[in-house]
């Protein structure tokens, strides 16, 4: 690693990502993770990838977030989310959509087969800028934010935002920051996270690859009258 920190590489990474077209991506998410996890499990995810492009083919994905262990407590599907957020922006549906994945099941205490699945997952898309913010449980956002995973709140979320808004940011650090920064929003009764995570504290944040800033914005804005 050359003496540099994790956030410093991946800070790098992003650079070499930022503004390639997505074969080009792809291939460099090949060359780089092959070695790491395996080339059989990198292509996969590659293939998911590709899956997600084509399936979006001719609409421009404006917000994209994943949704870690959802629980669907309400009984409400997440494409519901989804199209009511989409109706709040009023998005042009014939040109553009929004993205919700539920389909990250992860336990990082236990690291079976089915979170390293769900973990190389991820990383492959917030790799290719296809993530731009992760909902989570608490043992989740903590085995993220060690690896420069999430982009701090102040890079993301409008000044005044967060002031008015403290008792709801979670603090943390990671290798190079000077002190602590908010990395997190933490909701403990909201509706609408509740109706498709669960019951529960559920933690917010912003991937340290998004690229949909504007509309991260406006989620939380849509968030925020449903807590209760």
């Amino acid at each position: 690693m050359d003496g540099k920190t994790r956030k410093e590489l991946m800070r790098e990474e992003r650079e070499k990502l930022q503004g390639m077209p997505l074969k080009k991506k792809l291939g460099y998410i090949w060359d780089y993770y092959k070695a790491v996890i395996g080339a059989a499990v990198v292509l996969v995810f590659i293939l998911f990838i590709i899956a997600q492009a084509v399936k979006g083919a001719g609409k421009t994905i404006v917000f994209s977030a994943a949704l870690i262990n959802a629980e669907k407590a309400g009984g409400v599907e997440v494409p519901e989310l989804g199209r009511d957020f989409a109706e709040y922006i009023k998005i042009d549906e014939k040109k553009e959509e929004v993205s919700f994945d539920d389909s990250y099941l992860m336990n990082p205490e236990q690291g079976d087969t089915i979170t390293m699945a769900a973990q190389t997952k991820l990383m492959a898309a917030i790799q290719a800028e296809m993530v731009d913010v992760m909902v989570m449980r608490e043992e989740v956002y903590k085995s993220y934010l060690a690896s420069g995973a999430f982009m701090p709140l102040e890079e993301a979320l409008d000044e005044e935002f967060l002031e008015q808004h403290k008792d709801m940011l979670v603090f943390g650090t990671v290798e190079s920051d000077a002190g602590e920064k908010a990395y997190a929003l933490k909701f403990e009764k909201n509706e609408k996270l509740r109706d498709v995570c669960g019951k529960g504290t559920i933690y917010f944040a912003v991937t340290a690859r998004a690229v949909h800033l504007e509309n991260v914005e406006k989620f939380v804005d849509y968030l925020l009258p449903y807590s209760q």
